[in-house]
């Protein structure tokens, strides 16, 4: 499935307020997040073990967070194709958070994965993916937003399709999301906006996000935008398609609609969007039309050489200070375009489970001669303080690797079998270093969790 080649499993959860509620445990406690929900108050944190709920949540309109206690590889809530799987249509607001989760089995004519009703919810670090909006017609197949203003941040929304509108995301009637840190990709309508549908007074505001690969029937691949004025800034629109506006689609219809772009690489360029007469599109500076040169078909980590890389702008009032893995936003003075900041790095491609193969990719910088890779139980996160984190620690031989050097696209991909020893529910940490030990440039990498399925 197209989510288990995206994500990294970080090990600690994003930071919330320190005025935190009671912690209500998923099942200790109630057996399923819909009842811990019901029985949570302003403030209290939902937690949820790793597993599949076969469910659908209502949020209740209630001020509190419901996040993964592992992350999304290993936490799934499946709709079951009975609707939308998270709903929020109360009072929700950005102190209400989903964080954590496969989105997936979702089906309904509007909001299959998620439905947001005039409420303005955190929607955090979530994989989105294959959710259907229809049978016959269907609004917003990953994400549907109506008179709703969430903040969209660190999510892959991938997959999904909708019978009509907003493959993806579909924003409707003065909804203003912020969509940040997000890969959209592989979505698809039958008829407007494969990735992104915006539709009467939804300024929306795209800042560090992918849009790639989506598929309208009619108009709008990348984005489709009527009636509304939005905003897009260090953000991707690549090999998106429909028979109008492949990337980007301005139209109107007695209203007219306006874009501003800026920082951004736009796949053939002015030619890979659709303009109607009455509409305007204000191309900013820092506009190119290259290709990305991402990591893979579907990885969108940027290589060494990506035109990306160091090409946007820090000039943006919304601009995250990490991207969407948690790696400094601005790694090199200046922002990258997209949703990954080339940084050192280590993540993984495949399910960890017995004796499946796993693809270890190591992200630094090129030619660099010394690569070390540890496995061990005892890796923290966040590591011990000493210069090198928990590398300083004793490994058995077995459990430490060397790699290196690091190729010229700066990403070492190593081939990998999950020991058939491991068994389901074990727990393994793994972390890089990127130089030799004792060299005043070497740099670790994030640690990484293996959590066995």
């Amino acid at each position: 499935m197209l989510h288990r080649r995206f994500l990294r499993i970080p090990l600690a959860p994003v930071a919330v307020s320190a005025a935190l509620g009671a912690e209500i445990l998923v099942p200790d406690d109630h057996p399923t997040i819909q009842d811990a929900i019901a029985a949570s108050n302003v403030g209290d944190q939902v937690i949820v073990r790793p597993g599949t709920y076969v469910e659908s949540i209502d949020l209740l309109g209630k001020r509190i967070t419901v996040r993964s206690a592992k992350g999304p590889s290993v936490t799934t809530i499946d709709g079951d194709r009975a609707g939308p799987v998270a709903m929020f249509t109360g009072t929700e607001s950005r102190s209400t958070v989903l964080e954590g989760f496969t989105i997936t089995g979702g089906r309904s004519m509007d909001g299959a994965g998620l439905l947001c009703m005039q409420s303005s919810p955190t929607i955090r670090n979530n994989i989105i993916v294959e959710n259907s909006a229809g049978p016959y017609m269907g609004f917003g197949g990953g994400i549907h937003c109506d008179g709703a203003a969430p903040l969209l941040i660190d999510n892959i929304v991938a997959n999904n399709s909708a019978k009509s509108y907003g493959g993806g995301i579909y924003c409707f009637y003065w909804s203003f999301p912020e969509i940040v840190n997000c890969i959209v990709a592989g979505n698809r309508a039958d008829n407007d906006g494969g990735g992104i549908y915006l539709s009467e007074h939804c300024d929306v505001n795209i800042v560090n996000t992918v849009v790639a690969r989506n598929t309208a029937i009619e108009r709008g691949g990348g984005l489709h935008c009527f009636f509304s004025d939005p905003t897009a800034v260090n953000s991707l629109f690549w090999r998106n398609q429909a028979s109008e506006g492949p990337q980007i689609w301005i139209g109107s219809h007695l209203y007219h609609s306006s874009m501003t772009i800026s920082h951004c690489d736009v796949d053939a360029g002015r030619d890979g969007v659709f303009l109607d007469a009455e509409c305007e599109l204000d191309w900013g500076p820092g506009m190119i039309d290259a290709d990305p040169l991402f990591a893979g078909t579907d990885d969108f980590h940027l290589t060494y050489d990506s035109p990306c890389r160091n090409a946007g702008t820090n000039a943006v009032p919304a601009l995250p200070e990490s991207d969407r893995e948690g790696d400094p936003r601005i790694a090199q003075n200046v922002a990258d375009i997209g949703a990954d900041e080339f940084y050192t790095h280590l993540y993984h491609l495949g399910a960890v489970a017995p004796g499946a193969a796993l693809e270890v990719r190591v992200v630094g910088a090129p030619g660099t001669e010394e690569l070390t890779l540890g496995l061990d139980p005892n890796i923290q996160d966040p590591p011990r303080p000493t210069p090198y984190g928990d590398l300083y620690l004793p490994l058995p031989a077995a459990h430490e690797r060397e790699l290196g050097p690091l190729p010229a696209d700066g990403i070492l991909r190593l081939q990998l079998t999950v020991p058939p020893t491991w068994n389901p529910g074990e727990e393994y940490c793994s972390q890089g270093l990127v130089g030799a030990l004792g060299e005043p440039n070497a740099e670790l990498t994030n640690p990484v969790l293996l959590w066995v399925e």
